[in-house]
């Protein structure tokens, strides 16, 4: 890819997979380089998926007119993903993944969304806050 995902706007970034000029799998997997990238510094993912090819392909087999197709997602440590366990930003919470998406994630999964990973949460949601900087 020639022009960096980070400087495509969303409707730049559907607009080159929805043409072909840019598969979401380079999409997404640039986008994965970037976090991993500045995850050291800004210590914001708790956990990443490693499905992001898989999911890109799909989109790229037909991205139709999916709003968000190719767009890369994080997903708060609050909201169930599948194949990832959901901590809540807690320790006491368990660690194993969970089965399936909750429907916020279906719905962006259908929308053409890729799944980057879970990001760090404020413990619950409420209490002590996150390593992120």
């Amino acid at each position: 890819m020639s022009t960096r995902a980070s400087e495509l706007s969303l409707r730049e970034q559907v607009g080159v997979v929805r043409t072909g000029s840019v598969p979401a799998e380079d999409l997404a997997t640039q986008v994965r380089r970037a976090i991993e990238l500045r995850e050291p510094e800004l210590d914001a993912w708790v956990c990443l998926s490693s499905t992001i090819a898989a999911e890109a392909r799909a989109v790229d087999r037909d991205p139709g007119s999916a709003p968000l197709a190719g767009v890369s997602v994080g997903v708060k440590d609050l909201i169930d993903v599948a194949g990832m366990p959901t901590r809540a930003g807690s320790a006491v919470t368990s660690p194993d993944a969970v089965g399936t998406d909750a429907a916020c994630v279906t719905r962006l999964r259908s929308l053409g969304a890729i799944v980057q990973g879970k990001t760090v949460t404020t413990e619950f949601g409420y209490f002590a806050p996150g390593p992120t900087r």
